[in-house]
């Protein structure tokens, strides 16, 4: 019985320990670089959206930050959402809401992790018409598959103080 009861134990610390290899955290394949082109304007954020609203930070030192509101807010709501101390403590927390993000001539492209995905990262990728627009016109997974063709166009809206850019995740 007790040689049972030890397989038991084996196999089920064997299904724990495979489970948490298939859900570990992928890691970013961009390398992060100081954003030197003036593109884009990074003294605000870049949102997409009426009622769901996805919005961006751009950094200088090349960090983009992801976040987004489904509640029924307006942007005073939910710019007073980015300088409150509680929210801005729970982004610093959240790996998936930060990733890296480079610009070559009037090309655009970043990589985030996504939640509860033992998937690889998503690339998203476009184009720069202007300072305060950019469009997504593709996604795909780091390792080039599940490729998506994307029309989202992102708009420039000013905002200060933006929230810092430091996180544990990105070195």
């Amino acid at each position: 019985m007790g040689m049972i009861k030890n397989l038991i134990l084996l196999l089920l610390f064997a299904l724990q320990l495979s489970c948490a290899f298939n859900w570990r955290d992928d890691e970013l394949t961009f390398l992060r670089e100081d954003n030197k082109s003036n593109e884009l304007r990074l003294d605000g954020y870049y949102y997409i959206g009426e009622k769901t609203i996805a919005t961006y930070f751009l950094y200088r030192n090349g960090i983009i930050l992801y976040t987004w509101s489904t509640d029924d807010l307006n942007f005073t709501e939910i710019e007073n959402r980015f300088i409150q101390k509680e929210f801005l403590d729970k982004l610093k927390n959240v790996k998936y809401l930060w990733g890296l993000y480079r610009i070559e001539g009037n090309r655009i492209s970043f990589e985030r992790l996504y939640p509860h995905s033992p998937k690889k990262a998503y690339i998203r990728s476009g184009y720069i018409p202007n300072d305060t627009t950019f469009i997504i016109t593709k996604s795909m997974r780091s390792d080039g598959t599940e490729v998506r063709e994307k029309n989202e166009v992102y708009h420039f809206k000013k905002f200060g103080p933006k929230p810092d850019s430091i996180c544990k995740f990105i070195n």
